[in-house]
């Protein structure tokens, strides 16, 4: 997830189901950028993802390397796409958002 291997622009869309929790949040972020670096302006990165209680607990999933809170999963898509959509639900192991983000970015600023 640190390195998708294709070019630029490469895609309309990009679908992360139940993958963003098991990655560091460094590679997480790193993912991030290569998403919207693969992606073509206004393509869509559509991801599930669990986010901590509201008393901030895990899952307790030990796969889960990186749990994040709700607002701090919010703020960081909000660092790399515009979210079209956002909806949270009950996911087997606790609470978990839905998300649809467009990338809206000029890919020149990115490098």
């Amino acid at each position: 997830m640190k390195s998708i291997p294709v070019e630029d622009n490469s895609f309309d869309n990009v679908i992360c189901l139940e993958g963003f929790e098991h990655i560091s949040r460094e590679i997480g972020r790193t993912f991030l950028t290569e998403v919207k670096r693969v992606l073509r302006r206004d393509g869509l990165l559509i991801m599930t993802c669990p986010v901590l209680s509201e008393k901030g607990e895990t899952t307790g999933n030990p796969y889960h390397l990186c749990e994040y809170s709700e607002a701090e999963f919010i703020d960081l898509m909000n660092l790399h796409f515009r979210i079209e959509q956002l909806n949270r639900f009950q996911g087997p192991d606790g609470s978990e958002y839905k998300i649809v983000g467009k990338n809206f970015k000029d890919q020149r600023y990115l490098k």
